[in-house]
């Protein structure tokens, strides 16, 4: 139950982000691409996908933060 609850939050979560975050995002963790497939599919350099993967971590880390106080 709670492995459900905490995956509908992410995913929630994810909706909240923009597209290029939550593609970024979608190839490393979900799609499980390397960083050059990841590079490749999204038609930049092995260090920009390394870069948008962090900055879009912190965000999604802000994201779900705000919905656990929300909550």
């Amino acid at each position: 139950m709670v492995a459900s609850e905490r995956r509908e939050e992410l995913l929630s979560s994810l909706g909240e982000l923009s597209e290029g975050d939550r593609l970024v995002i979608s190839c490393r963790y979900f799609l499980e691409f390397s960083e050059e497939e990841t590079a490749a599919t999204l038609g930049c350099a092995r260090g920009t996908v390394k870069s948008r993967l962090s900055r879009a971590l912190v965000r999604l880390r802000e994201v779900m933060g705000k919905e656990e106080d929300a909550g």
